[in-house]
Formats: structure tokens, sequence, C-alpha cells
């Protein structure tokens, strides 16, 4: 790569150095192909985006190059957006008028009008259009818009752009429009993802399930003013009564809002996806949108589950989907507590580094085990404190697809009740290389392993007790409403 870029920086270098010495036309060639070497130059992504400092300079130079090259070619370049209301709703115009002054003609390949509300981009008019020296080209284009989308929070929410060639080198012009200045407000739903157990199948369209999530705006300190949430869900989903109007205050940075919701029989079956808007002045200014589907994880509510929450909080986001009873648990209960209580404990992905007493627990996690306790390790960094549990335990990192997993234990019980696991839909997210975190682990009944024979779930016996390590990025799986992870999970909690 490093062979390749410079020489195209000889080459460009050559170029804008002969037009120092050369007039007309041949002037004007050489400053285009040297702009042209230098549109090689910053395809280089992996260059670009390794070394900042390269990225600055190369666009600079990119900026000059362009400038000097639009001089010359001799491109006389106007674009106007005009909005107007009428009794139909707004009107988007864009006119555009392109000259020629230079020594030759240039060809307009394409007008496009590019949305921030869509990643592909309009392409307006037909064919490419010739102008030849010392002519000119006026056109103009009637835009159908919705007013809403008019109304972003983007600072040039109207880009218009039009690609002329110089000979076979595409020049590049925009013209863009700020619609309306928002507020810095931004709007999350938490969690976004949900899943809701099966209900009975009825006759009727009967509401059969009653929940809740939670809006958080977030908000600079010193904004203050009126906003208005509207909640939009999937055909089955109704939202129910919740503060529409909310007075955002001085003095705070976030405000919650709860929007209790219900699923009835006409819920449809995969994933569906609910989104949330924030309005001010009757305009949107932020939104998000989650995704729910219907998906059995069937744990008790006697099943008492204490956990160490994970980095990401998706731990907890899980357990108030289920019917469980859970409890976080504080460094002082793992020391003193009756861990007793608790059928389960989990341990999310690198938590113990939030628990100064964490290595010194071995001895109290034996006894727990001994004694019929079960201990769920999720993903950890290879930085786990060696003496933190009565097993050998390393992890270790890798990068697999799912030809480089191998389920060792066919019948395993953890894949089979109360759910039973497809090896082949489970593995159907590891299309594509993904990071695991497979571990060396003794004693254990190793079910999945990696092709470098370290182990990505297995259960170790103590006693009558089990730690279960799951390497797999389960958690996020399930955030993504995955069904077998889901059902893994559900799995692992019940064994």
């Amino acid at each position: 790569m490093k062979r390749t870029i410079a020489k195209q920086a000889k080459k460009f270098s050559s170029l804008l150095n002969a037009s120092k010495i050369s007039q007309g036309k041949r002037k004007v060639d050489f400053v285009v192909d040297g702009y042209r070497e230098l549109l090689y130059i910053r395809q280089h992504k992996k260059a670009m985006s390794q070394y900042p400092e390269y990225e600055r300079y190369i666009n600079s130079l990119f900026t000059r190059a362009e400038n000097a090259a639009l001089d010359l070619v001799g491109i006389n370049w106007e674009g106007k957006i005009i909005l107007r209301d009428s009794p139909h709703g707004p009107r988007l115009k864009f006119q555009v008028a392109v000259s020629v002054d230079g020594p030759r003609e240039v060809v307009i390949n394409n007008f496009k009008f590019h949305p921030y509300y869509d990643s592909v981009d309009v392409i307006l008019g037909d064919e490419p259009q010739k102008i030849t020296p010392h002519q000119s080209y006026i056109k103009e284009f009637l835009i159908v818009i919705d007013r809403s989308l008019l109304e972003g929070k983007i600072t040039d929410s109207l880009e218009f752009s039009v690609e002329i060639d110089y000979g076979k080198i595409p020049l590049l012009f925009t013209t863009s429009l700020p619609i309306w200045q928002a507020p810095d407000l931004q709007i999350k739903l938490e969690p976004d993802f949900y899943f809701v157990k099966p209900f009975p199948k009825v006759n009727i369209d009967k509401v059969v399930s009653n929940l809740n999530l939670k809006v958080i705006i977030n908000k600079p300190y010193n904004y203050s003013g009126l906003a208005e949430i509207i909640f939009k869900t999937p055909v089955g989903m109704y939202a129910g009564a919740y503060n529409k109007e909310i007075q955002l205050d001085k003095s705070s940075l976030t405000e919650t809002i709860t929007i209790p919701f219900t699923i009835s029989n006409l819920f449809e079956l995969g994933t569906q996806f609910e989104t949330v808007q924030l309005l001010v002045d009757n305009k949107v200014v932020a939104a998000d949108s989650g995704k729910i589907r219907i998906a059995s994880c069937k744990i008790p509510d006697t099943r008492k589950i204490g956990f160490l929450p994970d980095e990401t909080g998706l731990l907890e986001d899980i357990l108030t989907m289920t019917d469980a009873a859970y409890r976080p648990l504080t460094d002082r209960t793992l020391v003193k507590g009756d861990l007793d209580a608790y059928d389960v404990i989990i341990i999310g992905s690198n938590s113990f580094k939030r628990y100064p007493s964490f290595t010194y627990l071995k001895d109290r996690f034996e006894k727990y085990l001994r004694q019929g306790g079960s201990i769920v390790i999720f993903p950890q960094d290879e930085d786990w404190p060696s003496s933190s549990i009565p097993v050998s335990f390393a992890p270790t990192g890798e990068v697999v697809d799912k030809t480089d997993l191998t389920n060792r234990i066919k019948e395993a019980r953890i894949l089979s009740k109360p759910y039973s696991i497809s090896d082949k839909n489970l593995l159907s997210a590891f299309y594509k290389k993904k990071i695991v975190k497979p571990a060396g682990i003794a004693p254990a009944e190793r079910v999945f392993v990696t092709n470098t024979g370290a182990t990505l779930r297995s259960v170790s016996r103590l006693g009558d007790g089990q730690i279960i390590y799951c390497g797999f990025p389960l958690l996020k799986m399930i955030s993504n409403l995955d069904i077998e992870a889901i059902h893994l999970f559900a799995n692992i909690l019940n064994y």
C-alpha cells in the first residue's frame, strides 16, 4: 500500500509541476489529471483511517487541488433551493444553472438529492447532458417531500449535488440549505429491545399482557422548554397512558418517562419495531427505534437469582423480561451475605473489576457450589483473577465463524431442557467472523469448543452444584432478539 501511494503521489506531484510551465488546454489537463491521482490516493481507506494526521493533510491537499481544477476547467455553477408553503403542503424546488468558460466540453452525469433521512440518494434528471464551451444549462426540479421530513435536526437538511465530468474525471458541486436549527436533545428507548412470553391462543382479540418500557431524554443542563413525545407501535401492540407533553426544566440533564404497553393476539410473530419521537414546536428533534418479539423464556418465579451486573447492563435488562426473582449483589454480600439464598449467581462480563473482594472468594464460592448452588459465568477478559473460583479458569479471545465451532456433546441437557437448541440455528449468527471469549477450564464437561481446543460452553461439577461457562456473546445475541439465544439463556438458568 505504501509503494502504491508513493507512486501515485509522485505522479500527482509531477503533473502539478508540469502545469506550472504549461498554457491553455494542456495546463488544464495536467491539473485535472493530477487531481485524479489525488482521488486515487484518497481511496486508500485503511491508511486514511489509521493515521488521522495523514488524513487531514490529504483532505487539505485535495481541497486545494479541487479548487485549482474547477477554476481552470471554467465551470460556473449556481444551485438554488426554493421552499414555499402551498394549500397542498410544502413545495420544494431545486434550480440549477451550469455554464462552461473553459477550453473543452463537459458532461453533467447526474443531479442528486441527498435526503438526510435515507441512505439512498435520489437521482434527478434522465440522461447525461453535454455542455460545450461558452454555453449554459438551466434546469428546475420539483421535489415531493413530507413536511415532517423538512424539520429534522441535521444542520444541512436539504442537500443537492451535481456531478460533472471533465474528460473522464468527475467533479462534484453541492448546495445545501439549513431547514431548522433543532435544540440539542436526544431520546432513547431503554431497553431498545424487548421479548415477551407467548400468550394462550384465544378466538378474540384479547389483551393478555401488560408491560412497560422507559424513555430517557438527554438535554443540556441549561435548556428548558415544552416537548412532546409520540410513541408509535406495530400492529397488536398498544401504548397505555403516559405524559405526551413534558416540561423540560433547567438544572437537569435527563428526564425519564415510563410508557406502559400491552400485547394482544393481533401481534405478529417475528421481530417488530416501535419508534419514539421527540418534538419541539411541532418539529421532530430526536427519535429512536426499538425492536420487540414474542419469545418463550421459561424461568420460574421461584428461581432466586443473584447477579453481578455486566459492563453493558444487558444482563439486568434481560432478567426484567423473565419471571425470575433477581437481585444485584454488592461486594459486602459476596463477602458476608448468605449466598445460599440464591439458586443461581450470575457473573456478568468483566463485573469482577468493580468488586474489590472478588479475588478472595474462592472458598466462599466452593462452599456455595458444594451445597447445590450454580454459578453462571459470561464472557470475561484475560485479566480474570485466577484465584477467584474453585476451578482452573483462563479466558482468552478468538475470532471465529460457525465452521470453527464444534459441539462435542450433542445430547447435552443444557441444550435440550426446557428448550431444544438447534446447533444450526444457534450458530447462524456466526455466518461471518465474530469475537468470542473461550477459556481453558478444568475440570469441565466441554460442550462447545473452538478449533484451537478452547472451551466456549461447559459445565464444571462440584459437589451438588456446578459452574456453567458461556463464552458466546449471548447477551448481545439476545439484544438482537435471537430466539435460540433467548432459549439457551433459559436453559442455563434452569440447569
